[in-house]
């Protein structure tokens, strides 16, 4: 399904609160020792791009000094049924998750639990990829996006997805992939033994005190509490 064009704009204006990782019971949480003007500055100018853009909802923080200034919610979690966002909304952070992933996997690499230069096959030999240059693919060709996988296989997220092929020879290029993010996610769970949202949680979540910040797929239980992009406004 595409993505509505409002979808990156709200993931770029919701990185402040991945940023900040706050917690609040309020739509609007102020330091009062410290001036608001800036803060007020901010909001009126993400609105007037969200007004712009027709982005329904958005959350934004700011830092000085190390301490958090403020917080708020701008507009709408849920268009259709009108719902606010707070400074506790979750909004999804797409493929802002890549450098996160990456910032795991070089972890890892650090430590020599993974090789980077190591083909992955060695590891976890790719499914779905006939072609006998899989054999070449590498963490860091796909951290680099220079595996030649395409950014998703025709059809990906249907019940019926298309062949997955290699466009160029692996390391010989650039082109951005989601599908060589995807393996080397597969990779990393085969070589830990652990699932990314486990991995993650360990690795980067809770050294650095990021508790409201999650890998997961969405489910009755935390669906309410997540920005969903339904429906944007018609006018």
């Amino acid at each position: 399904m595409p993505k509505p064009p409002a979808a990156a704009l709200i993931a770029a204006l919701s990185l402040a609160t991945v940023a900040c990782d706050v917690h609040h019971d309020h739509s609007v949480t102020e330091n009062p020792a410290e001036p608001v003007s800036s803060l007020d500055e901010i909001a009126s100018a993400v609105e007037t791009l969200m007004d712009q853009g027709r982005v329904p909802g958005a959350s934004i923080a700011m830092i000085r000094n190390g301490e958090l200034v403020g917080a708020r919610g701008l507009g709408l979690a849920d268009a259709s049924a009108g719902t606010p966002v707070t400074a506790e909304t979750l909004f999804e952070a797409a493929s802002l998750s890549k450098p996160v992933f990456a910032y795991m996997v070089l972890k890892l690499a650090e430590r020599g639990e993974l090789d980077l230069d190591r083909p992955l096959s060695e590891i976890l030999p790719h499914p779905d990829l006939d072609d006998p240059r899989r054999d070449q693919l590498t963490a860091r060709q796909v951290l680099s996006h220079t595996t030649g996988l395409p950014n998703w296989r025709p059809g990906r997220w249907s019940d019926n997805p298309g062949p997955l092929v290699l466009s160029f020879d692996p390391g010989s290029r650039f082109s951005y992939s989601g599908e060589g993010f995807e393996y080397l996610r597969r990779v990393v769970e085969k070589l830990t033994g652990s699932g990314l949202e486990d991995l993650a949680t360990r690795e980067i979540f809770e050294p650095l005190g990021m508790s409201s910040t999650k890998s997961l797929e969405l489910n009755p239980e935390n669906s309410n509490a997540v920005a969903m992009l339904v429906k944007l406004r018609e006018d």
